[in-house]
Parts: structure tokens; sequence; C-alpha cells
């Protein structure tokens, strides 16, 4: 089975999310329009937390380095799979010990465990879910639920 990225209409779900210590969140929304950032801030005002949402409209990447001088208590990352490592890494600057990096997507739809699936997708996830793995500034479990997740704290 060819697990493909998220389609168009899911990209509202691909971002890199931050929570501020003051309870205040930011989502790099990469690669959508502001048509789709609309919808997104009108399900925000209907949850009541607008104003707890800031949402940027440009690659997570740019975004985190914009936010390197931040301090966050919680990362999520929800983006474009082959640059996972390069967000786990610059979510780690900006995390301060004990907070979470949430990983989502790390199962892969289970194809990770298939060894002889070299998909360059599900290669790059096997190998970023072996790094995270042995990274000995965080302590982290994957979670199975839906796609699973790993949650790591960091040390």
């Amino acid at each position: 089975m060819k697990h493909e990225p998220n389609s168009s209409k899911e990209e509202l779900i691909d971002c890199a999310t931050l929570l501020y210590k003051t309870q205040k969140a930011i989502s790099s929304l990469p690669f959508i329009h502001e048509e789709t950032n609309k919808i997104a801030l009108n399900f925000f005002k209907k949850a009541n937390q607008d104003h707890k949402i800031e949402t940027k409209i440009k690659p997570a990447l740019e975004s985190l380095d914009e936010l390197k001088n931040n301090k966050f208590d919680m990362v999520f990352i929800d983006a474009d799979k082959m640059n996972y490592k390069e967000y786990y890494e610059r979510s780690l600057k900006l995390v301060d010990k004990g907070g979470l990096i949430i990983i989502d997507n790390v199962l892969w739809h289970g194809e990770v465990a298939d060894k002889n699936n070299l998909d360059r997708y599900t290669v790059n996830i096997r190998e970023f879910n072996s790094y995270v793995s042995n990274d000995n500034r965080v302590e982290q479990i994957i979670v199975p639920l839906g796609d699973g997740m790993t949650v790591c704290r960091v040390l």
C-alpha cells in the first residue's frame, strides 16, 4: 500500500502548532490559501479560541525560524513528512526542559513496520522514528492511536 501525503482538502490540519507558556497557540499552515485560512479562523472563532490562536501562512520551517527567540510548552508537528527531522530539531530549541514535542503520523498506516516498503515517505518516517528513539535529549513513547503519535518530553 502506497501512502501519499495529505491531499489539498486535508491541508488545514497539516501544521506545526506551538503552545506559548501564556496559553496562546501559533499554527503555521504551510502552502495554503487565504480562503483555507479563513475557514480555520472561523472554526477557531466558533470554539471561542480565536483570541488565543495566531495563524501563519507560510512554510513551517520558516515560521519556526521566525520564532527562535520564543519559548513554548508544547510543539505539535503534523507537516511535510520529508522535513520531520528539521521540524524536530528546530522545535527542540523552542521547548524548555519538561516541555513536550508531539509528532503525528509516525506509524504511517503501519507501513513503517514493513521493511520491504521502500517508498521514500515510509523510509523517511522509519529513519525519523529511529533518530528520535536514539535521542538522549528527550524521553519518548509512540502512542498507537490513529496513525501514531510520538510524545517526547525534553530532558
